[in-house]
């Protein structure tokens, strides 16, 4: 998976070191791709990035006991509910059917990429690999979660930044839930510019 990341910035043709942002299992894939491309990456933000915390939530005990995914959606229902568990503030969280339905067809065409990915994530032995890969990572790290998370409980937040090896911030933004580019925008863009404009010089960072 980390293949496909690899191919967008060839394609791109970009030869300057970026700044990767991963959300959700994203930001697991970011900390992969770090680890297996360290030269290509400069900067590292992970948002409420997919991983066992010390606090379990309802959804990682579904996961990780039961082995079921909620977000390998089979109806428009179970769309509802992906809705309703990423979001916190509750006006963003009523979708018609119509909506709900046209995300459930697109769904589909990513259902074998989801599978895959819920499938390695579940694996016991990925907890440790992660721990492994989270702290062998070499660049400076920004972390982002929403407090009110209900699918990978903030206080992984503290985890992730003890396991680092150069966490330069903590960003806990409040009244938030999983989706954080919905619940609060403007607190994302603010703390992902405050941590870019210490390293971004003569824009040698994408």
């Amino acid at each position: 998976m980390t293949r496909r990341i690899d191919d967008f910035l060839n394609c791109i043709h970009n030869n300057k070191p970026v700044h990767l942002i991963g959300v959700s299992l994203g930001g697991t894939l970011t900390a992969l791709f770090a680890n297996q491309y360290s030269e290509k990456i400069k900067l590292i933000t992970l948002i409420c990035p997919g991983m066992r915390t010390p606090i379990e939530t309802n959804f990682q005990k579904q996961v990780f006991d039961d082995k079921r995914c909620l977000f390998i959606a089979e109806s428009v229902q179970d769309i509802k509910e992906i809705v309703k568990i990423t979001l916190y503030k509750s006006y963003n969280k009523v979708i018609s059917d119509t909506v709900a339905y046209a995300l459930l067809q697109d769904q589909k065409r990513y259902k074998p990429f989801l599978r895959e990915l819920f499938e390695s994530v579940v694996k016991e032995e990925q907890d440790i690999r992660m721990q492994n890969v989270f702290n062998s990572l070499r660049q400076p790290v920004s972390i982002i979660w929403g407090e009110e998370d209900e699918l990978f409980h903030v206080s992984g937040a503290l985890q992730l930044r003890d396991l680092l090896t150069d966490c330069r911030r903590v960003d806990i933004i409040g009244e938030a839930g999983h989706s954080l580019a919905i619940d609060d925008p403007k607190q994302v863009a603010q703390a992902i510019q405050s941590f870019r404009s210490e390293f971004v010089i003569n824009s040698q960072i994408l």
